[in-house]
């Protein structure tokens, strides 16, 4: 199972979840709304990422989708301060813990 986690900051909680569960870099996807400390940290931790430029929630959600789905996620974790649309959470087992 990969799990992918949506972050839109620094994505402390994602990390340390992610350690404290002695989960592999090779079991997440990371994918972020914005250039932010979050997607650094995953570049650096070589944890697969993707920052999608969107110009609306149901783009946006789409594109996290396909980009899930794309990386074999079959579960999605938003540490999201905004509010996604039914293009994610229709096509993905989605918790959101913000």
């Amino acid at each position: 199972m990969k799990i992918g986690f949506i972050l839109s900051a620094g994505g402390s909680s994602c990390f340390e979840a992610l350690e404290l569960c002695r989960i592999s870099t090779d079991k997440v996807h990371i994918v972020t709304d914005r250039q932010c400390s979050g997607l650094e940290i995953a570049r650096i931790k070589g944890i697969s990422n993707e920052l999608i430029d969107f110009t609306s929630k149901a783009e946006f959600s789409k594109l996290a989708a396909q980009s899930f789905k794309k990386n074999n996620c079959s579960v999605v974790i938003l540490l999201f301060s905004r509010i996604v649309s039914s293009e994610l959470h229709e096509e993905l087992l989605t918790f959101n813990i913000h």
